[in-house]
């Protein structure tokens, strides 16, 4: 990947950002390419200090910000994302786009009351991590909100185990990793890393 970056760099690219695998579509077929979280968190701060001064990857920053401090009791899914396949069928999220799963059309008469009422999201909705089994005692139960409702419960064992890496990462060392970014990008003239 930083051979990669270089290239960009060379051609003259400004920007860069890189996505851990999605366990969606056919990523679900090669789980066993995603990188660890805190693996991948840490390789993208450590390409964005190197290269700050040459391409903007603001996007690595992401991953060393501090826990927000809102409670969050779920992934998200029913409180305000819905996925939109090509042919108007409206689903829960990307990863729940799967027959079965199906909440609405887009074309309906009433999307804030499809959203407000359609079975499948409630259930989804009344899923928190105070009632999930795993999560009551977790001291990042609101701040993971108990991962992804669509996981297996084995997955959801083994992502919980990369969350907790990750979280106890981003509260001891995101901070020092910020300042070493921005000092990277401070004192890195533009485009240092390419060949005379």
């Amino acid at each position: 990947l930083d051979e990669f970056v270089g290239f960009l760099v060379s051609e003259g690219v400004a920007a860069f950002h890189c996505s851990n695998l999605q366990g969606c579509g056919r990523g679900r077929e090669t789980e066993d390419l995603k990188a660890p979280l805190l693996a991948y968190a840490q390789a993208m701060v450590d390409l964005a200090a190197k290269w700050a001064g040459d391409i903007d990857m603001s996007f690595a920053e992401n991953y060393l910000k501090p826990p927000r401090r809102v409670r969050k009791l779920n992934c998200g899914v029913g409180r305000g994302m819905v996925e939109v396949d090509a042919r108007g069928v409206l689903y829960p999220c990307y990863v729940l786009m799967e027959q079965g799963c199906e909440v609405g059309r887009a074309d309906a008469p009433d999307l804030a009351a499809l959203f407000r009422d359609a079975p499948p999201l409630e259930h989804l909705r009344a899923a928190a991590v105070d009632s999930m089994d795993l999560c009551r005692e977790c001291e990042f139960r609101y701040i993971c909100g108990g991962g992804c409702l669509a996981q297996t419960p084995e997955d959801h064992k083994r992502n919980c185990l990369e969350y907790k890496k990750y979280f106890r990462w981003v509260i001891m060392e995101g901070a020092a990793e910020r300042a070493r970014i921005q000092k990277a990008r401070e004192h890195e003239p533009f485009n240092s890393h390419q060949e005379d």
